[in-house]
């Protein structure tokens, strides 16, 4: 859709500073907060650093002569920006899709469209992710080893802020003059939090302000400092040329007003005389301050929307959400449920890559996916719609008016099909409307209904019709909709003491799940995941325990295939979880140290470790095709694996050669 830069989700929305808009009273620290007590974290010194159909579709209105000559000038300030022409794209706008990213020549599944070439300024860590990935590469310890080759190190913390964490002394310099404004007002927010709730725990970072607040604060800093010093800033240019899309957002106007007005009192917390003026006054010094012309109100909500609209979620290199960045090349990209192209980070910094996953030919758009693709269609257009204000009609999208089309992501099992035919979900049923009101862990299984009410489906493949209990597949996908949505919100982490009820209860949905719907249908696929990282949370000690997580990852992987691209990066990392746990290397038993192991015993783990090795290929392969040419950190990571585990198969060998040479001569 035309005018909708691209992204991911972006992580959802909290009022964490909500209380602090009630009272200005600020005094400013002159000097770091002293340390915790309690903390022994080892922490980094910050003085050195020097500054450095019936559904609505959307359809673009036909622009005037006059539109088009200004949208042309845009495209072409963009184009000069970011410096796509000698990268073999283009931004362009044309009639009925608005301003895109089009292909000047051919690209292979694999090769790399564009390439962020500098760290972005508006990139930041979501809370939850502060203490365990650098601030400066967003690496975790063992990411940030792997990339360097080196031994791998605890993040060191800003002894001043207390909140911010770096991998290595060159990550904090590097930092430091993004963060060192930002490190003053943490300094004052803690301040204020304890004054105000005296009984917060130590190291709590609940005062602590949304991430986009954050992310935005970084680039108008970024502003500040370059005005000063009388130069340009290309990242707050670049990110002036996006579109705020905030006169479509007529719904979300009053929340992106409050949302806008914490960002001020944020920006001007460490500003002197700013927050003790009258409110009007207040925010008219802000901008002032940053340089910004304009309404304030007008100004500060726009930048706020801009940012919103075309955030991208900050992945690590296996795809775990870690944060919000703003990378305004890469949003020019239009969305698409079946996209040609996918934004990754496959080595940290904040600099996304533009990874071709199908052929693209030379004028084609290039297109990505805002959402998860393996959501259903009432799904994906219920979140396109809410968050982004436009209803897709891409080709996945129209395929669903098609009464004989059953999607993989949302269908149901036609048992005994000799086929093993598929019919379209009970049409009452839809993803986005399912309750989700009970809670984990309450009850292990699904309810029985009694209830006879049951749906006639049509099977695709043998043209039969069969029936399916309605009630039972709503409880079931109710029961999944409650796990799932506790685990996004943290909940199923206060049962990690004691995962097994969890684990029960998981594990009789999803099999109550598969006995109606396909692997690939929604939400197994999540479900299955969810279930190999529970049961992984403790690496398995042996192979009977291995065996549980592996067949939960095998039907995710099973599902995967049916709905992504060959290329497409989600399925990489299935492949690369599925190599590492055939690849797990499993301690002797108290016999095997007394007695030695069994030549049959030998030859079955040698089996296992080929198996493990041809799967580490195969992860190697997706990876290269997804994360560019060299796989990115993942591909690194599994091709050290595969090296150790090659000199693992050949000590076998070695072991194996010397007992027969001992019985010959026996």
């Amino acid at each position: 859709m035309a005018t909708f830069p691209a992204r991911r989700s972006i992580p959802g929305q909290r009022d964490d500073i909500a209380h602090a808009l009630d009272s200005l009273d600020i005094q400013r620290p002159s000097a770091p907060q002293p340390e915790d007590p309690e903390s022994d974290e080892e922490e980094l010194d910050f003085e050195a650093p020097q500054p450095s159909s019936s559904r609505p579709v959307w359809t673009a209105p036909t622009p005037s002569k006059k539109q088009l000559a200004t949208s042309s000038k845009i495209c072409a300030a963009e184009n000069k920006a970011y410096g796509t022409d000698a990268l073999g794209v283009r931004i362009e706008s044309r009639a009925g899709r608005g301003r895109g990213l089009f292909a000047s020549k051919s690209f292979k599944p694999g090769d790399t469209v564009y390439s962020v070439q500098t760290r972005p300024p508006a990139a930041v860590l979501s809370t939850s992710n502060l203490t365990s990935h650098c601030s400066a590469c967003f690496l975790s310890a063992r990411d940030a080893a792997t990339l360097r080759q080196k031994e791998e190190e605890p993040l060191k913390r800003c002894s001043a802020c207390r909140v911010i964490h770096y991998c290595s002394v060159a990550c904090s310099r590097a930092d430091w003059t993004l963060h060192k404004p930002e490190c003053t007002t943490f300094q004052l927010l803690r301040k204020r939090h304890k004054e105000r709730y005296p009984d917060t725990k130590v190291g709590s970072l609940e005062f602590l302000p949304h991430e986009l607040s954050r992310a935005l604060g970084r680039l108008l800093w970024a502003k500040k400092r370059a005005m000063d010093a009388g130069v340009a800033c290309p990242a707050w240019d670049e990110y002036c040329l996006l579109q705020s899309q905030l006169e479509s957002q007529n719904g979300l106007i009053s929340k992106t007003q409050d949302e806008s007005y914490r960002l001020a009192f944020y920006l001007g917390l460490a500003i002197p005389n700013v927050l003790e003026a009258g409110e009007g006054t207040a925010l008219s010094l802000l901008m002032k301050h940053f340089g910004i012309d304009g309404n304030p109100d007008l100004e500060l909500m726009k930048m706020w929307s801009r940012y919103q609209t075309n955030a991208f979620t900050l992945d690590s290199p296996d795809l775990t959400a870690l944060g919000v960045v703003i990378a305004p090349a890469l949003a020019m990209a239009n969305h698409s449920c079946e996209p040609n192209a996918v934004v990754v980070f496959p080595r940290g910094q904040g600099m996304g890559q533009m990874v071709a996953i199908r052929p693209i030919q030379p004028n084609e758009e290039i297109l990505v996916c805002y959402i998860d693709v393996a959501s259903p269609f009432s799904q994906r257009q219920s979140e396109l719609s809410s968050r982004y204000g436009f209803t897709c009609d891409c080709s996945l999208c129209q395929r669903e008016q098609d009464a004989s089309w059953v999607d993989p992501r949302w269908c149901l099992l036609h048992p005994g099909c000799k086929l093993s035919g598929k019919g379209r979900m009970i049409d009452s049923i839809k993803w986005d409307t399912v309750p989700s009101d009970l809670r984990p862990g309450m009850a292990s299984g699904v309810s029985q209904s009694k209830s006879s009410a049951s749906s006639a489906i049509r099977c695709s493949a043998c043209g039969e019709t069969y029936e399916v209990r309605e009630r039972l597949l709503m409880t079931a996908l109710s029961r999944a909709k409650s796990f799932l949505r506790s685990d996004e919100d943290g909940w199923l982490l206060i049962h990690n003491a004691d995962t097994a009820p969890i684990i029960q209860s998981t594990t009789t949905v999803a099999s109550q799940l598969l006995t109606l719907c396909p692997p690939s249908s929604y939400p197994l696929i999540p479900l299955h995941r969810l279930l190999t990282r529970l049961l992984t949370s403790d690496p398995p000690s042996s192979l009977p325990l291995l065996a549980v997580p592996l067949h939960h990852l095998t039907l995710a992987i099973e599902g995967a295939r049916a709905i992504y691209a060959s290329h497409h990066p989600t399925l990489a990392v299935l492949l690369a979880q599925r190599a590492r746990l055939l690849g797990l290397q499993f301690p002797p038993t108290e016999e095997e140290m007394e007695n030695g192991r069994k030549p049959e015993m030998v030859r079955q783990e040698m089996q296992r470790m080929a198996a493990a090795m041809a799967a580490y290929r195969e992860a190697v392969t997706a990876c290269t095709g997804c994360f560019g040419r060299d796989g990115g950190i993942l591909g690194l990571g599994l091709r050290a694996e595969m090296d150790g585990l090659e000199r693992e198969i050949g000590a076998m060998r070695l072991g194996m050669e010397d007992a027969r040479t001992t019985k010959r001569v026996e």
